[in-house]
């Protein structure tokens, strides 16, 4: 048991080059709860994951970052924003909600993490949502907001959605980058 948090702290084979570090912020501190929640899965699942050695590179524990986030919330879309306490305490969020979570997740491991958001183009995919007065159509995809990560390993940014598949399995249409922890 004690290999586990050891193994999260150590940097096996690969650093992060100093002008990244500027993506890499303060996490908010309710996101040490999930850290918590994190570390106990990964080492309930230890065997699956961890080299003999015991210890993971910094690029595998981003995916498992992204794999954990994507099941520890659930995903429930809503038109607004939620804080990252709301997120937190309920478990509940969508894209937007659990890119945030991640972010500041790969931040609390020193590693650098931005929000990309914008229009996930997915064929046949057709969905209206309204927010007040206004009725948004959408064909061929939608607004979507994803995590990536600049994984050390590989020496590149990668996207770590694993709830549409942003970069890995759609196109995506980049309409901007947060470095936005919270909402109010």
């Amino acid at each position: 048991s004690s290999l586990i948090p050891e193994a999260l702290r150590v940097n096996v084979n690969a650093t992060v080059p100093e002008e990244l570090i500027k993506f890499v912020k303060e996490p908010n501190p309710i996101i040490f709860s999930v850290r918590q929640d994190f570390e106990y899965w990964l080492k309930k699942h230890s065997s699956e994951f961890l080299s003999s050695s015991g210890q993971i590179t910094l690029d595998q524990l981003a995916v498992l970052s992204a794999f954990f986030v994507v099941d520890y919330i659930k995903y429930n879309a809503s038109p607004l924003p939620r804080t990252l306490r709301d997120v937190v305490e309920n478990r509940r969020g969508d894209c937007d909600d659990i890119s945030r979570v991640l972010m500041n997740l790969l931040w609390s491991y020193g590693l650098p993490a931005k929000m990309i958001y914008g229009y996930l183009i997915v064929p046949d995919f057709n969905f209206t949502t309204s927010i007040g007065n206004f009725t948004y159509v959408f064909i061929n995809g939608g607004p979507h907001a994803f995590t990536a990560a600049y994984l050390p390993g590989l020496h590149s940014w990668v996207s770590l959605d694993m709830l549409a598949g942003s970069y890995i399995f759609y196109p995506f249409i980049v309409d901007g980058v947060s470095l936005e922890s919270d909402v109010n």
